[in-house]
């Protein structure tokens, strides 16, 4: 650049001007430097590639510090505020999950009068040092809830501890099949007394699709204690010859093809199992309401 003694005024501002805007740029540069490059991760990681349904869906969650200062928090499996999200790959609709931190009810008296109230859990305090990552295990679904039926699965974990801002971990795609142990899985629930007859319901309804003949009639949680006990005694008497029927060798074939209809259904053909995601569209029976 050339400027006159003539313009001296004018030089020495366009020198300002120029070292403010070379300032400012590298300023910038740095800014998006930092922001390109999260201090934060959260790492999701599945026990396995393939998983069947009624089975432990698990997996490795790890908080990872990258940054230069330790990251001070709740600690996350304890926490309301750190969620399992999984819903059908491409699917538009909001996802399904849980927070891993579980609220509590009890009851209080107040003026006389018995109230329940719910209780937020209070998570121990945990510091991931620069470098280090915090790691425990989670499962995909808890308490049988009904959401998680065969087929194709997009799972991630948030973390919603800066609210509005979110810690999001990467994507994990499974696939959930219908195996000769989900008809174990589903017959154990089916006949357990101490889970809620909708769950009851909801699982025989699955070993309906194996045996279309087998007859479960539920009550209604109106009816007496002694009309459940007589519809119970008939059900375990169906479910016992449920399960005679899947130990008869002569049924091998049969059963063979009712599991491999509903993987079909489910989008989930032998072939691609474990290499592509697609949505899944098996006709699955109504959701029980969450919880036993």
């Amino acid at each position: 650049m050339t400027i006159t003694k003539r313009v001296v005024g004018t030089s020495v501002a366009v020198t300002l001007l120029c070292v403010l805007c070379h300032t400012f740029a590298v300023w910038g540069e740095e800014k998006t430097s930092d922001s390109e490059q999260p201090s934060h991760k959260i790492i999701l990681v599945a026990n396995g590639d393939s998983f069947s349904f009624g089975q432990d869906v698990s997996f490795q969650v790890r908080f990872q510090n990258t940054g230069k200062t330790p990251w001070k928090m709740p600690k996350p499996q304890e926490s309301l505020s750190v969620k399992v999200q999984f819903r059908v790959p491409e699917s538009t609709r909001r996802p399904y999950g849980y927070s891993l931190g579980r609220m509590t009810h009890t009851t209080v008296e107040v003026n006389g009068e018995t109230w329940t109230a719910m209780v937020a859990p209070a998570p121990e305090q945990t510091s991931i040092a620069p470098g280090e990552t915090y790691e425990f295990s989670t499962d995909m679904e808890r308490d049988w809830s009904g959401w998680l039926v065969p087929g194709h699965w997009d799972v991630w974990v948030e973390d919603h501890t800066d609210d509005p801002s979110i810690l999001a971990s990467n994507l994990v795609k499974i696939p959930l099949r219908f195996t000769e142990d989900s008809i174990a899985a589903c017959l154990a629930i089916a006949r357990d007394k101490e889970v809620h007859v909708y769950q009851r319901k909801w699982h025989g309804e699955w070993l309906k699709k194996i045996m279309p003949a087998l007859q479960l009639k539920w009550w209604a949680e109106s009816v007496s204690a002694e009309e459940q006990k007589r519809g119970d005694e008939e059900i375990q008497k169906n479910l016992k010859a449920f399960e005679k029927f899947v130990k008869d060798k002569n049924n091998a074939e049969a059963i063979t093809k009712a599991i491999q209809a509903i993987n079909h259904d489910a989008g989930l053909d032998a072939e691609e199992a474990n290499t592509t995601s697609q949505p899944a569209t098996t006709t699955a029976p109504a959701a029980p309401p969450p919880g036993r």
